[in-house]
């Protein structure tokens, strides 16, 4: 009776155990047709080993350090790329993404241990840091107090 007890016992695990891997699976699938939360529009410039320097060396730059399984980065990709958006006419200012899970070292160089977190540069040196989901207007107004050339040259 006690091998028969073990072997129903053997047999539920296995059953929740392949439940569950199902429904990984599922899961996995459902979050593969959601949209990347790194929108790619023109505007926005997406950060890599390669770019990293050229990009961020001149003028304010806003870099939004996310991942793809963050869900509170699905929340500020879009809001970044609205601020895209409306600074594109802007000389000076650039706005880009970089994936941590991909450019650990880039990550790791700006000290990002929370995401979503945004960076603002300006000509290559950090100047502000935002963690967590911010609104579109506070990123906007951030960005134009390093982007307005009297601030810059009155050191304000």
């Amino acid at each position: 009776m006690a091998k028969n007890k073990g072997s129903q016992i053997f047999t539920i695990a296995a059953i929740i155990l392949i439940g569950a891997g199902i429904a990984w699976i599922v899961r996995q699938q459902l979050i593969d047709d959601e949209p990347n939360p790194e929108p790619g529009g023109k505007n926005l410039v997406t950060l890599t080993d390669q770019n990293v320097e050229k990009v961020t060396g001149n003028g304010v730059v806003l870099i939004d350090f996310w991942a793809e399984w963050c869900q509170p980065c699905r929340i500020q990709g879009p809001i970044v790329e609205e601020v895209a958006n409306e600074m594109s006419g802007r000389d000076q200012v650039t706005i880009a993404k970089l994936d941590i899970d991909s450019y650990r070292s880039i990550a790791a160089k700006y000290k990002i241990q929370v995401i979503p977190t945004i960076v603002i540069l300006k000509d290559g040196k950090e100047v502000e840091k935002l963690r967590g989901v911010q609104k579109k207007e506070k990123l906007i107004e951030t960005l134009n107090k390093y982007a307005d050339t009297k601030n810059a040259q009155s050191g304000k």
